[in-house]
């Protein structure tokens, strides 16, 4: 960023005054130099000619960036990253991809970015943007009116090309499984004699909860989160179904799926089904 013409000045007197200093010369302050002095004058055009030069600087790096930005094509990630950008209540500054939040707090622009996850791929030549917001710690998809305004906010800021945006609820998950326990340290249901909890289902949610948005759910590492927990001896999968929620044809998983909405969950207890079975008998 270029500097005034006056810290420019302090520089160069500054630097002036040092010099002498450590020369041992005689001290002339410059700052004690009349209007006519030539040294005076001399500095001036420096300081001057300077100050020019950052501000060509300063103008050539802002076009540098346009044209950069221009240029650029934009890729998959970089529609990711840039939906994120969304405030939901502002509206962005005229022909540009960004708002001026000048007038906002900082809380009160965090408040505005709605989007906590999203993502970008394409199918059949169209590019389908997937987003959510937090709810209570938890995914949601977008309301409609949230909808709405987000659409006008992408066709706006991303290429003109095929789009669908996608924010719905959770794809549907339901599964049934045979796990095998150590009575020492759980109860015929599930419940840990320490703690009082029930792991297993407590293992089943963190492992969905903490699967990458969009990312791929795969039935061995699930297994693997609930033979982890304490007191489990193995498991043994009768069933894992998956689908949109709005389909009501639940496809069986045998080794992975991706979600449709970018993000999956069980929506009652019914839908995770625990037998538990005493090891060895």
């Amino acid at each position: 960023m270029a500097r005034t013409q006056t810290e420019i000045k302090t520089i160069i007197y500054n630097t002036y005054i040092s010099e002498r200093t450590n020369a041992g010369l005689v001290i002339d302050n410059p700052y004690t130099w009349s209007k006519v002095n030539f040294k005076k004058v001399l500095f001036d055009v420096c300081i001057f000619c300077w100050w020019l030069i950052e501000q060509i600087l300063d103008l050539h790096k802002t076009q540098t960036d346009i044209n950069i930005q221009e240029l650029k094509p934009p890729t998959l990630r970089w529609m990711r990253n840039k939906v994120k950008e969304f405030q939901y209540g502002s509206e962005l500054v005229t022909d540009q991809d960004y708002y001026d939040n000048s007038s906002l707090t900082t809380d009160e622009v965090s408040t505005q970015k709605i989007i906590a996850q999203s993502a970008a791929v394409t199918e059949d030549g169209i590019v389908k943007i997937k987003v959510v917001k937090n709810n209570s710690g938890d995914f949601a998809k977008l309301t409609a009116n949230e909808k709405t305004a987000f659409s006008y906010f992408v066709s706006e800021v991303l290429p003109p090309l095929p789009i669908e945006i996608i924010s719905t609820d959770a794809d549907k998950i339901i599964s049934e499984y045979d796990v095998y326990y150590d009575p020492t340290k759980l109860l015929p249901d599930g419940t840990a004699i320490v703690g009082g909890n029930k792991p297993v289902e407590d293992a089943y949610k963190v492992y969905l909860q903490n699967l990458d948005f969009n990312g791929w759910f795969v039935i061995e590492k699930l297994e693997d989160a609930l033979k982890a927990v304490p007191g489990v001896v193995t498991v043994d999968k009768k069933y894992v179904r998956c689908a949109a929620y709005t389909n009501p044809s639940l496809a069986s998983v045998t080794v992975v799926y991706k979600p449709f909405s970018g993000f999956l969950r069980y929506y009652s207890a019914d839908d995770l089904k625990i037998n538990y079975k005493i090891w060895g008998q």
